[in-house]
């Protein structure tokens, strides 16, 4: 099994990676995170996601929260990830909602456990509440400083059209800022 942290990275040149058992590994955690403002390079995302599609449990994702439109994007290439179990997203500064993609069918639906969104200034809206179903696993949502994500219980706020609760109450557990909130599913 391998791990691989890199920070900064433009290309698998700049990467080395080891084994600790020495024999043919498949990467099994991932991160990676960004200071520059061109995130990280596709080519790079593209050929790590390539070679772990069905080995890769756990990912994260750091970006360095800045605001232009080149940074805070989630890689089009998670959806390909079949054995994705954990997913850290961190300091995507640009993200204002989840693609269409993400939880709609794509290979990992059925194995994504544990969500895990920090530091999201501008995100809005989580995926769809279908797309939320459809990510049968999730047992685990924490979020944390999103200030623009509305997560009230619709009982709470009678007008409240745009509200994410709906979208995540049947989920065993779920944290806003470190606080436990009861769902339907406790």
């Amino acid at each position: 099994m391998m791990n691989m942290i890199t920070n900064n990275s433009s290309s698998l040149s700049e990467i080395t990676t080891g084994s600790s058992s020495g024999y043919g590994s498949s990467l099994h955690y991932l991160s990676i995170g960004s200071t520059r403002s061109d995130e990280y390079s596709n080519s790079f995302v593209d050929a790590i996601f390539k070679v772990s599609t069905k080995s890769l449990n756990i990912l994260s994702l750091a970006g360095n929260n800045c605001y232009d439109q080149s940074c805070g994007y989630l890689p089009d290439q998670i959806q390909h990830l079949s054995a994705l179990s954990k997913l850290y997203l961190h300091n995507l500064g640009n993200i204002q909602e989840f693609p269409e993609w993400f939880g709609n069918n794509n290979s990992f639906s059925p194995s994504l456990q544990l969500l895990h969104i920090n530091n999201c200034k501008k995100l809005r809206h989580l995926p769809s509440k279908e797309a939320m179903l459809r990510l049968t696993k999730l047992s685990y949502l924490a979020i944390g400083r999103c200030p623009l994500l509305n997560l009230k219980k619709i009982r709470e706020i009678s007008d409240d059209d745009d509200s994410e609760w709906p979208k995540i109450s049947h989920i065993p557990e779920v944290y806003e800022d470190g606080n436990q909130i009861p769902t339907h599913a406790q």
